[in-house]
């Protein structure tokens, strides 16, 4: 319930002892996702619930965050359901996204002791404009559910929706998309660049589908039906053809 929050949790373990965890950090909201830095491996960003992000550092002897976003400073309205760090700025600032039901794709840079945010996209719905009566024009946005980056080329990237829609994305357009795919018919609950076939991707949704996807077509050219909600798709390290699929009925 959204107006009714209660305590989240970060729990960290090592191999040696999976019983118990190493570092434990308490939340006001419930903890949606997180992401290790790949250069300071002790600097963790997650979402929460309530809109807000932050980003925690195991080196400190605290169990606040760092660094937290605020109702002033650009929090979602909508849970997170995803961050992922970035390259370092122009100006060497660690910099992560993240991505929201409320349709917004936000850039939190680190600067001295706080988080400066930027909108990098907002996803309209295309035609739902509605004109109020005094004149105003509402724009209705569409639900972010999952994105992910590409490897090489570092502006863009993919934009799942709860629409089932895949928006493909530059980090310097804000206000239009590169592409839309109809890729499925409920929420887009994953979507990953393939590491090694620099044009493939894969998606994955409630509708019970896997897809994988050529960038420059708009039809997939596979599609796996795993008879359940498929919750997260990941390609192996090892290979550009292999990948795990993880669904609902706990398979």
């Amino acid at each position: 319930d959204f107006m009714k929050q209660s305590q989240g949790m970060l729990l960290l373990y090592t191999m040696k002892n999976p019983s118990f965890p190493e570092y434990v950090f308490s939340s006001e909201s419930g903890i949606m996702c997180l992401d290790f830095h790949n250069n300071h491996p002790s600097l963790v960003a997650v979402g929460f619930y309530d809109g807000n992000v932050a980003v925690y550092n195991l080196k400190k002897a605290t169990s606040q965050p760092s660094y937290k976003s605020g109702a002033k400073s650009g929090k979602h309205t909508e849970p997170v359901w995803q961050v992922k760090w970035q390259k370092d700025d122009l100006d060497n600032n660690l910099n992560f996204f993240s991505v929201s039901s409320d349709g917004r794709i936000v850039s939190w840079t680190l600067v001295k002791n706080e988080l400066v945010h930027t909108d990098v996209i907002k996803l309209a719905v295309e035609g739902t404009t509605m004109q109020e009566p005094e004149g105003l024009q509402l724009q209705i946005l569409g639900s972010g559910t999952s994105f992910d980056f590409h490897k090489k080329i570092d502006y863009l990237f993919l934009v799942g929706t709860e629409e089932g829609k895949i928006y493909k994305c530059s980090k310097c357009y804000s206000s239009q998309f590169l592409d839309v795919f109809e890729a499925h018919h409920m929420a887009v609950d994953s979507v990953s660049w393939n590491p090694y076939h620099l044009k493939v991707f894969i998606s994955c949704s409630s509708d019970w589908t896997v897809k994988i996807w050529d960038h420059t077509i708009k039809t997939p050219m596979f599609v796996y039906d795993l008879r359940s909600a498929v919750g997260d798709v990941a390609w192996a390290p090892y290979s550009s053809t292999v990948f795990a699929a993880v669904t609902a009925n706990g398979k």
